[in-house]
Parts: C-alpha cells; sequence; structure tokens
C-alpha cells in the first residue's frame, strides 16, 4: 500500500502540498491503524505536506451519526486539497456503485487527482484488496487445522465488492472442501 501511494504522489507531482484521506471512520476497526500510516507516510516522504483527514461516515447512511457526518466530505474540493486519497469502499455503505461513482466524479472532485481503495472509480488509480482469496484461505483454515463442519457467515451490503468477494471465497472453499453450502448459517446482506 505505501507503495502504491508513493508511486501516486509522484505521478502526480502537481497535488502540491495538501492532501486529503476521505473515510467512514477513523475509530474503528482498520480504519484505526490505516489512517495512522498513511498520515505517518505521507509526512515522511514530504515533511511539507498537509495532510487533512476527512471521517465523513458512510454515504447516504440512514444511521443517524454517519448522515450528519457526510457533510464533511462537502470540505474536500478543488480550493481546500489538491489530492485525495479516497477509501471508497469503506464509505460507500449501501449505496449502489453508480453512486459511489458519482460521489467521485462530481464536480468538485472534477479537478483533482484521486485514488481510491477497495472500489474501482472508473478512470482512476485503485488499491484493491484481494478479500475473496483471503477469505477463502481463511476457511480453509478452519475447517482443515480446526475441524470446523459449520462455518457461519455475516454478509455485509451486497453492493460493496470487496464483501461479495468475501462471500464468493467462502462459498468456493466450502465447495473445494466437500462441505454443502447452508443458507441458514449466513446471515441476510447487511446495509
Amino acid at each position: 500500500f505505501r507503495h502504491y501511494c508513493k508511486i501516486f504522489l509522484m505521478q502526480n507531482s502537481s497535488i502540491g502540498k495538501k492532501l486529503a484521506f476521505i473515510l467512514s471512520t477513523i475509530h474503528a476497526g482498520s480504519a484505526l491503524k490505516l489512517w495512522h500510516k498513511l498520515v505517518e507516510y505521507a509526512l515522511s516522504a514530504n515533511p511539507d505536506q498537509a495532510f487533512f483527514v476527512f471521517p465523513g461516515g458512510k454515504l447516504d447512511s440512514k444511521n443517524i451519526p454517519d448522515h450528519f457526518r457526510n457533510d464533511v466530505y462537502k470540505l474536500v474540493n478543488s480550493s481546500n486539497v489538491d489530492g485525495v486519497i479516497s477509501w471508497a469502499s469503506s464509505i460507500s455503505g449501501s449505496v449502489p456503485v453508480y453512486e459511489l461513482e458519482n460521489f467521485h466524479n462530481q464536480s468538485k472532485f472534477k479537478n483533482i487527482p484521486f485514488v481510491t481503495i477497495g472500489q474501482k472509480v472508473p478512470g482512476h488509480p485503485c488499491v484493491e484488496f484481494d478479500a475473496y482469496t483471503g477469505m477463502k484461505e481463511l476457511v480453509k483454515h478452519f475447517i482443515k487445522i480446526h475441524g470446523a463442519r459449520k462455518i457461519a457467515f455475516i454478509r455485509a451490503s451486497q453492493s460493496h465488492t470487496s464483501a461479495e468477494e468475501r462471500f464468493r471465497g467462502y462459498k468456493d472453499a466450502l465447495s473445494e472442501e466437500g462441505i454443502p453450502f447452508d443458507p441458514k448459517l449466513v446471515t441476510e446482506p447487511l446495509s
């Protein structure tokens, strides 16, 4: 990830000194470590860089705290920042992919170079995770090493590509290990 961000910054040398990182939250899950590391890396690569973090919640969320935080994204525009790193998969929530793309391609982002994390926006670079292989190997580990035969799965939003890849990896691992898929062990997709 650090290598890719370095390439992004080098290829977009016109970015200037104000870089924004937009994401859903800074206080939970993998965001706790990622945003700290990203700030650390950006500042070590360019000590004169101003690095702004915009934890604006999931887009169009019905969850009250996220809904109110969405206004933070209005601060990310060409008069405030010179480049954007968007953790697109974290902010996507349950919005359809086209709405996430529209959010990134709206006029305020139009003249700002940006890279996304976890969810591709056509025409822009993206750092993607191999969620499929990671989940598949994890499920196989539970089966082979721990002897698990009934493995539950909590589904995330169907509009979240990494979540769907994890679900596909789960099902494929069961199939490859000769364990029938049991829909009773899987939740409905969450939003």
